[in-house]
């Protein structure tokens, strides 16, 4: 077959399917990203690390501001799990975590999170404005843990070992929209939670599961408890990763990370079942549950090829609006990332039951087959694309056939770089399917 008559076929192909293509169509561009150096940091034992701005939790193109201009999100700050001390530092969980090999490091305790705008300049990406994130004192806010009862938690301990006292004030910052009047929102793990922010960084209200605001006393910022109570029993570090908005700006829009350890603390762990909440900001309530089914770990193929790969490894890490209640899901374990197009408008909601504590079994524990999980259609896997960074955490959409891609490379613990690469997509993304 000559090579003409064999790209006819293709595309034939293609047109059959409905419009599905080969995702090489996507043009990939690698963008130039500038480290934003912290600080070198003495352990314990006399090792040192350079660090630097992990910028991409999340990230938002605001849909008033130029196609080139975007935020991304740090998380908490540079972190590191203590049952990785000795591996990375050369001293045991006993020397840096008083033998607590289940709480964190935090290298900088005095990190505050930050918001970051930034402009694409040709292939580069240009720094324009740091937003720290502040209580309602102008104090700095913090990435230190909070002191939750009504749910799990974990200790900090400094860089030299010793013990961080809990602080209302910590948030583990993940994904971001922005509003028209200037404000964010943001979502965090701890709680998990959503906070409203102002255009300065200023934490106003953060909203928690109900029962969770007597572990907030004292907090430099008003708690709302308007969540639903179910939330708090979310994997400890898998809270609300993705956040999203309506056009209206009048519906917040979050999944959770991984299915909620409910009733039992290792519910999450064989279960696909993950709870999508709509929030309605005026009425300050959730006013629709979902479920969207994960898939299964042998379906992410560059992570099963290099171990065999376990369900709970599976995470929604991001979620953007692209438009009506259409949405664009980021689902991944590291290496393989799958972008699925959902819409709620058509999906049916979790009967109010599941948010019962109660209710046996639990939404996590029933057989998917005998629910409604919500369609979702494939658009691209990162499989089928060269030059796209592992651990990606945010999406920008930055017009409707351009898509912002920016890895989370954990402030540089493990020696990552930020990685940052533009999708330019033949069709609106909304329209992409791949073959």
């Amino acid at each position: 077959m000559s090579k003409f008559l064999k790209a006819l076929s293709i595309a034939a192909m293609a047109t059959l399917l409905g419009g599905t293509a080969l995702a090489a169509d996507i043009k990939v561009t690698i963008i130039d990203v500038p480290s934003l150096p912290l600080k070198t940091v003495e352990f314990k034992g006399g090792k040192t690390m350079a660090m630097d701005i992990g910028i991409g939790s999340g990230a938002v193109h605001f849909k008033n501001d130029p196609e080139n201009v975007f935020y991304t999100i740090t998380d908490r700050g540079p972190n590191i799990k203590c049952s990785d001390a000795e591996e990375i530092l050369g001293q045991n969980a006993d020397a840096m975590c008083a033998g607590d090999a289940k709480s964190k490091i935090f290298p900088m305790p005095e990190f505050a999170p930050l918001i970051i705008k930034w402009e694409l300049d040709g292939n580069k990406a240009k720094l324009l404005e740091q937003i720290s994130l502040t209580g309602l004192s102008g104090k700095p806010m913090s990435g230190l843990t909070n002191g939750l009862t009504i749910t799990n938690t974990e200790k900090s301990y400094s860089n030299m070992g010793e013990l961080i006292d809990y602080t209302a004030n910590g948030l583990d910052t993940e994904g971001l929209v922005k509003l028209t009047n200037g404000n964010f929102w943001i979502s965090e793990e701890y709680g998990g939670s959503i906070a409203l922010l102002a255009p300065n960084g200023k934490v106003l209200e953060r909203h928690v599961p109900k029962g969770m605001g007597k572990d907030l006393a004292g907090a430099d910022y008003k708690v709302v408890e308007s969540l639903p109570a179910i939330i708090a029993k979310r994997k400890l570090n898998r809270g609300i990763e993705s956040l999203t908005i309506s056009a209206d700006e009048s519906t917040l829009y979050f999944a959770m990370q991984s299915p909620l350890s409910n009733p039992t603390a290792d519910a999450y762990k064989k279960s696909r079942n993950v709870r999508i909440f709509a929030f309605n900001i005026a009425q300050q309530k959730v006013v629709g549950e979902y479920l969207y089914l994960l898939d299964k770990p042998e379906t992410f193929v560059k992570d099963f090829a290099k171990k065999k790969r376990k369900q709970n490894d599976i995470k929604i890490s991001e979620m953007i609006m692209l438009e009506d209640e259409k949405m664009l899901v980021l689902e991944r374990i590291s290496n393989t990332t799958k972008y699925y197009l959902i819409d709620l408008a058509s999906a049916t909601k979790i009967d109010a039951k599941f948010d019962d504590i109660a209710t046996t079994p639990s939404l996590e524990l029933t057989d998917p087959a005998t629910l409604s999980p919500m369609t979702k259609q494939l658009v691209f896997n990162s499989d089928d694309l060269k030059g796209l960074p592992s651990k990606t955490e945010g999406i920008a959409m930055l017009n409707d056939k351009t898509l912002l891609l920016v890895n989370d490379n954990d402030f540089g613990i493990d020696g990552k770089a930020v990685s940052m690469v533009k999708l330019s997509f033949p069709t609106k993304v909304i329209d992409y399917r791949t073959n």
